[in-house]
């Protein structure tokens, strides 16, 4: 998004964060692998935030057919996860 605002306003990544317009321009194959660090980022989370969902569910189920050892497993599972991702949650 970041990236979309500077090209906008035609100003570099590093003039948009310090809030001052340089002669410098970014360069596109900064651009590009700024680009590709966002992608990852987002492509990363998104995986993470499926095996969550995958745990939660398994999580749900195992309560349902009411396996308790397989229920308190997966849930301490998607708590540590959440914990480790810095997820805020309400238990």
């Amino acid at each position: 998004m970041a990236i979309e605002i500077a090209n906008y306003f035609d100003v570099g990544i590093e003039e948009l964060l310090d809030g001052e317009r340089k002669m410098d321009m970014i360069e596109k194959k900064q651009e590009e692998t700024l680009l590709k660090v966002a992608d990852y980022g987002n492509n990363e989370r998104i995986a993470f935030s499926k095996r969550l969902r995958h745990l939660q569910r398994t999580s749900a189920i195992s309560f349902y057919h009411r396996r308790p050892f397989l229920f308190s497993i997966t849930y301490c599972l998607s708590i540590l996860l959440k914990d480790t991702a810095g997820i805020h949650y309400l238990v």
